[in-house]
């Protein structure tokens, strides 16, 4: 579904008797391009560190395919 569409869905839907409480477009890793992480490689510290940093109010979600070991 393209981003534009969702209203359209969401209006189809409020039509069709239900109640939309929420309706939002995300990006989402798909897991066949999963990365395992050592978490206690560099990498791993490096990409908890870079989490932490994003973890701001103003950021509502954040998404990932990595797998920390």
């Amino acid at each position: 579904m393209e981003p534009e569409d969702l209203s359209t869905k969401a209006n189809i839907l409020k039509d069709m008797g239900y109640e939309i409480l929420e309706a939002e477009t995300a990006w989402v890793p798909l897991p066949e391009s999963a990365l395992r992480v050592d978490r206690e490689s560099t990498e791993g510290k490096h990409f908890s560190k870079t989490l932490s940093r994003l973890d701001v109010e103003e950021i509502t979600g954040i998404y990932s395919n990595v797998t920390l070991i």
